[in-house]
């Protein structure tokens, strides 16, 4: 009995850290270099795991990883780490805090011994074979010419109808869709039609036809909130990506779909009318603003297609083009000729200008305009504007100097530095050279409690009008300073230089105790990398390789081992 134990403790190097056993028996694993029975774990799994990772270990509801095949020591580390608080996660917690000793040997050696492939982002040799099949797709001429009169995006009738868009939609996805339409499975008049005049073949060329086009953009939806949308969407990211598009080609792409399609399809999965294993459970407590949230914010993302990617490149930020570019809705307030009253962002930290964006989209921050213009970014545009403006030249602009009492200053220069050249500016702005008229709009906003941060309240809360004129005048008339600023790193540079050190070559990494990247959910990768990052999970040696990456960076690297 207590040889199982102790195998799992040396592995681990916590012996003293493992529950006793409550059964008297010997685990044996059917797999060589198992501790634990793989038979007892698989039915463990169906109680305790398969709701999330699924009984393949490749389920990835709510964004979970893809855990088949993953080396037992790891495994049993990460669920110790869950139990004992190292790693925060509710459910996660509860469910290791319910396993004894020997249920976690059994549950982690049927897991590893899991030989189900990973499908990350690959798209399949049927659909990447698409691109190449110009005789299938010219085959289809005549079938397609009977779906644009419903899917074409000229079509007066996909505007207000429920109908999707089809262009760019994974071959893989498409085919077992036609057949259930055909087969009688999902039932559409219109398509109906289609139930007996579509061969095997003809399917095949249509589904070529439009996985071989590039997706197209929609109009944005007149209703519903994107950025609640937003955080609804965390729970459907394990299949259908974390932007709605999706990394797996027998999942469909959600992001760019006509608004109106998509309240219809959510809702009839949650009423009933449509039935799916992987749906159930995940909307059946969606209230009808959720689904008009979601709708709203999966069709404002631009949607992708896995077969106009080249896999093997990554795209390195370009601060002129993809920030510029990002920025070109701000530069008609923040460009060169900025009206009185608003902020100067040049030479400003990219974290402060990134959190003051979010600020503003999340309606934590009011502003007629700035309401309106950030609600559309993704956050990805939010940071590339924000290393725009960081980098642009500041210009100072003459001003008389202003005297103030030192003592009356201390409030201020404890955060924003007597020069007004502020200790952490990924925190705290620079006020030094910022426009005299924005400042005291925003004192008196702190004053009269319309900006909430209780430092700043409190530090004016006595102040009068004359007083707060005279802080704005003084910051407004010092020098303004550049905060210095790192552009993000060549994606590849950061995987050779960084990742490929424990995760080896393309992240396929046999090592003990190092996760496996290759092909792993990209949803779940910058979701973890972020709390590395962030110091929400803790790890010495991945905290001090991500605690400077930007988003982009975690982004990219998520997407390369992905598509491994």
């Amino acid at each position: 009995m207590r040889w199982c134990l102790l195998a799992v403790a040396l592995l681990l190097g916590a012996c003293d850290q493992l529950t006793p056993p409550e059964r008297n028996e010997t685990p044996q694993s059917s797999t060589p270099g198992l501790v634990g029975s793989a038979a007892r774990g698989a039915e463990l799994a169906q109680r305790v795991c398969a709701e999330c990772h699924g009984l393949d270990g490749v389920l990835a509801q709510g964004g979970a990883p893809f855990i088949a095949g993953l080396k037992q020591e790891y495994l049993v580390k990460t669920m110790l780490d869950y139990r004992q608080g190292g790693r925060h996660h509710a459910v996660m917690m509860e469910r290791a805090q319910a396993l004894d000793s020997l249920q976690l040997a059994d549950v982690t050696a049927y897991y590893s011994a899991l030989e189900t492939p990973w499908r990350g982002a690959v798209a399949d040799r049927q659909s990447r074979a698409v691109l190449d099949d110009a005789a299938a797709r010219e085959a289809a001429a005549h079938i397609v010419t009977g779906c644009k009169s419903c899917h074409s995006r000229a079509s007066e009738q996909q505007q207000d109808q429920p109908i999707p868009s089809l262009d760019g939609m994974p071959l893989e996805y498409f085919l077992p869709a036609l057949s259930a339409y055909a087969e009688g499975r999902r039932s559409n008049d219109t398509m109906q039609m289609f139930k007996d005049r579509l061969s095997e073949a003809e399917r095949y060329r249509l589904g070529a036809y439009y996985a071989a086009r590039r997706p197209q953009v929609q109009q944005a939806a007149a209703i519903g909130s994107p950025q609640r949308g937003r955080s609804l969407a965390q729970a459907c990211a394990g299949c259908h990506g974390l932007d709605g598009n999706s990394l797996n080609p027998h999942m469909p792409n959600l992001a760019g779909q006509p608004a109106v399609y998509l309240r219809k399809a959510i809702a009839d999965y949650r009423d009933g009318r449509r039935q799916s294993p992987l749906m159930a459970g995940v909307v059946d407590r969606l209230q009808d603003k959720d689904i008009t949230d979601l709708a709203a914010y999966y069709t404002r993302q631009r949607a992708q297609s896995a077969l106009h990617v080249n896999l093997d490149t990554m795209h390195q930020f370009d601060v002129e083009v993809d920030g510029r570019r990002a920025a070109a809705a701000c530069e008609s307030c923040h460009g060169e000729t900025r009206p009185k009253g608003v902020p100067r962002l040049n030479g400003q930290s990219v974290e402060y200008l990134v959190h003051a964006t979010l600020t503003y989209q999340r309606g934590e921050r009011k502003h007629p305009a700035m309401g309106q213009i950030p609600a559309f970014y993704s956050d990805i545009q939010i940071e590339q504007a924000a290393f725009y403006y960081a980098t642009r030249p500041v210009a100072n602009e003459t001003r008389p100097a202003v005297e103030i009492d030192a003592q009356a200053l201390h409030a201020c220069s404890n955060c924003h530095g007597e020069q007004g050249i502020s200790a952490d500016p990924t925190q705290t702005p620079n006020l030094a050279g910022q426009d005299p008229q924005y400042l005291l709009q925003a004192l008196q906003a702190y004053a009269r409690g319309e900006r909430q941060h209780e430092g700043m309240q409190n530090a004016v809360a006595k102040l009068d009008l004359a007083q707060l004129e005279t802080y704005a005048d003084y910051f407004a008339a010092l020098p303004a300073q550049a905060v210095k600023t790192f552009l993000p790193d060549a994606p590849q540079d950061i995987v050779d230089g960084r990742c490929s050190m424990c995760h080896l070559e393309r992240g396929t990494v046999s090592t003990p105790g190092v996760p496996r990247l290759a092909g792993q959910l990209e949803s779940y990768m910058i979701a973890a990398l972020k709390d590395y990052r962030d110091h929400r999970r803790d790890h010495a040696g991945m905290t001090a390789m991500s605690d400077v990456l930007s988003l982009m960076e975690i982004q990219a690297v998520a997407a390369y081992y992905a598509r491994q």
